[in-house]
């Protein structure tokens, strides 16, 4: 994907196109038992720049922050 195909141009122009992009998350896929983890909504995102393409990295902003907990775990997964 990169942003002159239909999917690419349909991340860029979201808002443009009346689409609200919401995103969901989960701290790992499984738990110890190896069963899956339920996602967390966490809210609806806008669109700020994109670089790239095959893949195209997109960098969103979260229209709320993240609850403390949530973003440390994702702390530790990225650090």
């Amino acid at each position: 994907v990169h942003d002159q195909t239909p999917t690419g141009r349909r991340y860029v122009e979201h808002a443009a196109r009346g689409v609200e992009v919401l995103f969901f998350v989960r701290e790992r896929s499984k738990d110890e038992r190896g069963q899956s983890l339920p996602f967390r909504f966490v809210g609806p995102a806008h669109y700020l720049r994109h670089t790239g393409g095959r893949p195209m990295q997109i960098a969103w902003a979260l229209e709320h922050a993240l609850p403390a907990a949530l973003f440390e775990a994702g702390r530790t997964v990225a650090g």
